[in-house]
Parts: structure tokens; sequence; C-alpha cells
């Protein structure tokens, strides 16, 4: 890690009274809490953290069956989470939101079919926008709804129909890769973030692509084609750079996340930033970290105790070096 990275986690660190094993999956710049899940007697519990002074809420305690959290989104006051349902196949789970300020929460979804039938093995990555969570429900064995529940009226509204990428949140679209019924490489389809109305895709985002895991801030849109590498495209100029993690079996990538210009994955077994402008980046030796905004959280263990570090990256720098 940098000296100049190193030195503004440093400032930050706050210790996380009363649970160990706390692992950062989602963070909101607005309320500065981030989220996330720690085990108490095999227990899967939720988790929010204040980042500025380590005391914690207790969302959710999950029953013993769950095997985990697979993704978090969140957009103050809103927390939605994927629960694991079965320890032997991914495609098990719920959807579940949670409002910070009422500490209420409701099931929005689950794998089943309209039958009532189950997809294995199908995951769904849900956003959180200003007044909705959004993600793709299966419908049958090849076709998916990108579905949106608007918190304030407590609908449902279905936005498209077909072989549906998870949506991201990206400037100012909400956008979704769509593939033709040959197949091939996807069409992002976009509506306007705040009022989902249906906008024309820019040329600049119209190029077909495939969309494995992908992610959005203000600035970027991030995916990865083929688990092996990066792709970010500024959404201002158009300008498309590839970035390629070393091939030694640790930096799959996966489980993006952007806070200004510096992306951050974790690959199973390493988590990892880079600069998305220097092309220069690290693995946070240990830790899990999570980022949106311009806001990056970090986990640790000092003295005896686990630790949040939080930073702004707009703040610190570009990464002037590479710790490989």
């Amino acid at each position: 890690m940098p000296s100049n990275w190193a030195a503004a986690l440093a400032g930050t660190t706050v210790a996380i009274g009363g649970l160990t094993g706390f692992g950062v999956q989602a963070v909101d710049p607005i309320s500065n809490y981030a989220y996330g899940t720690y085990r108490v007697s095999g227990n899967v519990r939720v988790a929010a953290i204040d980042v500025k002074t380590g005391a914690v809420i207790v969302v959710a305690d999950l029953p013993s069956t769950t095997a985990g959290i697979s993704w978090m989104s969140v957009a103050d006051p809103w927390l939605v989470w994927v629960e694991q349902d079965s320890q032997s196949d991914i495609g098990v789970w719920k959807i579940v939101a949670w409002n910070r300020r009422t500490q209420a929460s409701i099931v929005l979804a689950s794998n089943q079919l309209p039958d009532g039938t189950e997809f294995p093995n199908f995951v769904t990555q849900p956003v959180v926008g200003l007044h909705y969570a959004a993600w793709v429900q299966p419908i049958s064995d090849s076709t998916v709804e990108l579905r949106v529940y608007q918190f304030d009226t407590k609908t449902t509204v279905e936005l498209d129909r077909g072989m549906l990428s998870s949506p991201v949140l990206t400037g100012r679209y909400l956008a979704w890769g769509k593939l033709s019924s040959s197949g091939g490489d996807a069409i992002l389809s976009l509506v306007d973030a705040s009022t989902l109305s249906r906008l024309p895709t820019p040329p600049a985002l119209a190029t077909p692509r495939t969309l494995m895991f992908a992610t959005g801030s203000q600035y970027y849109l991030v995916w990865t084609p083929d688990g092996h590498s990066w792709t970010a495209q500024r959404l201002d100029d158009g300008t498309v750079k590839t970035f390629i993690p070393p091939s030694d079996g640790k930096h799959f990538a996966q489980y993006p996340m952007v806070a200004g210009t510096d992306l951050v994955w974790w690959s199973g077994l390493e988590t990892t930033v880079v600069d998305l402008q220097s092309g220069n980046g690290f693995d946070f030796g240990g830790g899990s970290a999570a980022a949106s905004g311009d806001l990056l959280v970090v986990t640790g263990f000092q003295n005896g105790k686990e630790t949040l570090s939080s930073a702004t990256p707009s703040t610190i720098g570009s990464i002037s070096n590479c710790s490989r």
C-alpha cells in the first residue's frame, strides 16, 4: 500500500465494539454507514456500523439455515441484500430491504418461478436508487424480468423482459444489458435513474459488450467481459481503458465497486484497489473493503480489536505506483 493511502486510512481508524469477523459489503457516503455481516454461534448477522464512531446497529439476526449474504446495495435510508437460503445452491435466495430510519424490513422477492418451482443456480444483484430497488427476477429457465419496487408507493413495475443482466446505476442512468434471441454480446438499455423514464442509449454506450460483473459510478461504467480483466468507460467522453490484474489465480475479476476514480473488488481471495486513471493498484492484505461515491471503507484488526478505516479517494490522489 502506498504511504499516502496508509496514512489516510490510519488517520480515520475506529474500533468496532462487540463483534468479531465483520466483513464490509456496502457503504453509504451520505450517512457514513458501512454495512456487512458477521457470525455469532454460527448464525449470520447483518450490521450497520458508523464509520466515524464504530457504533454498531444489528440490522438482522438470520436463521441458522442461512448460508450468508451474497450481495448488498444501499442508498440511505434503504439497504437491500440477497439472503442465501441454501448451503448447497446459490440459486435459492430472497431479496430483503431494510430501512435505517424505521428499522423495518420487507421481503421484496424470492427465486421462485411463477409456478412455484425454483430456478437453480440463478443469481441476482439488486441495486438501490433514490426511491426504489431494481433487480432481475427469473420467470422461466430462459427469461427474466427487470423489476423495480418503489418504496414510496409500495408497488412493483416491470421495465424489461428477456435475457437480461443485473442492473447498475451509472451516471444519470439505471442501465442493464440485454441479449438478442440469437445471443452474442449484450446491448445496453437505459432509463433515467430518478424518473425511470426510458432514454436513448448514447453512441458511446451503444457498442455491444459482454457483462459478467458490472458496476457504475458518477463518472464510470466498469465491467469484466471474461472474469480476468476490467474494462472502464468514462461517461463524459466515452474513453475506454482495459486493466489486466495479475494472472496468479488470486485476482479473479468479480464483485466490483467504484469510489471516485478507484475500482475495488473482491476476488474470493484478495481485496484489491486499482486507480482507473493510472492503472496502478494494490491488495489490502486480508481486510475486506467496500466503496461508493467518494467513500472507501476497509476492515482491519489492531491491538486485539476489530477496526474500520475510511478514506475519501479524491483527497488522497492518484495511486502512483504498484505493489507488484
